[in-house]
């Protein structure tokens, strides 16, 4: 709920080789292609991102009155939080610290969010028939994608440009082409997932 550890890539049934102490509640991570990692802090309303390797926060994003989840850096630069306390996301254009804007999805509760190639994001939701839903990179949407799923968690794109969702209650994690309704590869996880990330 708190600290963050780090593990090697190498070997197995590890302890951690690192440790980044004085986080509060901390539920979303990201690394971006610099290898920085953004860690989203509920607890506290923020977002602090390191350098590689560092423990120390090179730059802290405020999210006051919200508790941010899931987190993504698109490859136009734009930073988005999601706030899953309620039906808004937090956009921070490049270089920039606090909220330069805000995207609603009226009705639903977000969880965690995503970016693909074009700097779209696509988001897990609840309170929609479907779970997943994505804005385009001008923020229009949000578009309600076909993809059912009883408990969406973790959202990332993998290298084919297909939208990888984590089933949370559904014991898998589960891979569908843009625009399919059934998943073409399934990963079974037999407790579950929340969280999904690529190297």
């Amino acid at each position: 709920r708190g600290p963050v550890d780090v593990y090697s890539q190498r070997g197995h049934d590890q302890r951690p080789i690192a440790k980044i102490n004085g986080l509060q509640a901390s539920l979303g991570l990201f690394v971006d292609r610099h290898r920085n990692l953004y860690v989203s802090q509920s607890a506290s309303g923020v977002v602090q991102e390191f350098a590689p390797g560092g423990s120390v926060p090179i730059k802290t994003y405020d999210d006051a009155g919200h508790n941010p989840q899931g987190v993504a850096r698109c490859p136009n630069g734009t930073l988005y939080v999601t706030n899953v306390d309620s039906d808004t996301i937090s956009v921070y254009e490049h270089g920039s610290t606090t909220p330069t804007k805000t995207l609603v999805d009226s009705g639903v509760q977000v969880f965690s969010i995503a970016c693909d190639r074009a700097s779209d994001i696509l988001v897990t939701v609840g309170g929609k028939p479907y779970q997943v839903d994505e804005f385009a990179a001008d923020g229009s949407g949000p578009t309600n994608l076909p993809i059912e799923l009883a408990f969406p968690e973790g959202i990332q794109i993998d290298r084919a440009g297909d939208i990888v969702v984590a089933n949370g209650s559904g014991g898998a994690v589960e891979f569908y082409r843009v625009g399919d309704s059934t998943p073409f590869r399934s990963i079974a996880v037999p407790k579950g997932s929340l969280q999904i990330s690529f190297d």
